[in-house]
């Protein structure tokens, strides 16, 4: 079931649909809170149209899932950074 939920995100991303993606991340979240490939999706979608704080909140709770996973890190790291250039290129 996740996995046609992916393919209807696939479709609308290609689509342009963005608020539609996001729509579609928000409801699977909610219905799938300990799925870590989803968080990682769904941090990886709000990296690419420039959320990095929200990023962080869907990293945090993925944190508490499994601290020790090498790509919730990586992506953590990331968001981190862009959140990082976001604050500094606000205050310029």
């Amino acid at each position: 079931m996740l996995k046609d939920e992916f393919l209807k995100i696939e479709k609308c991303l290609s689509e342009g649909k963005i608020e539609e993606v996001l729509d579609l991340f928000e409801e699977l979240s909610e219905k799938y809170p300990q799925d870590l490939p989803l968080k990682l999706s769904f941090a990886d979608f709000l990296l690419k149209i420039q959320e990095p704080f929200y990023a962080l909140e869907i990293l945090r709770e993925g944190l508490k899932i499994d601290s020790e996973n090498l790509d919730l890190r990586y992506l953590l790291g990331v968001a981190q950074q862009k959140a990082n250039r976001f604050l500094l290129a606000k205050k310029k």
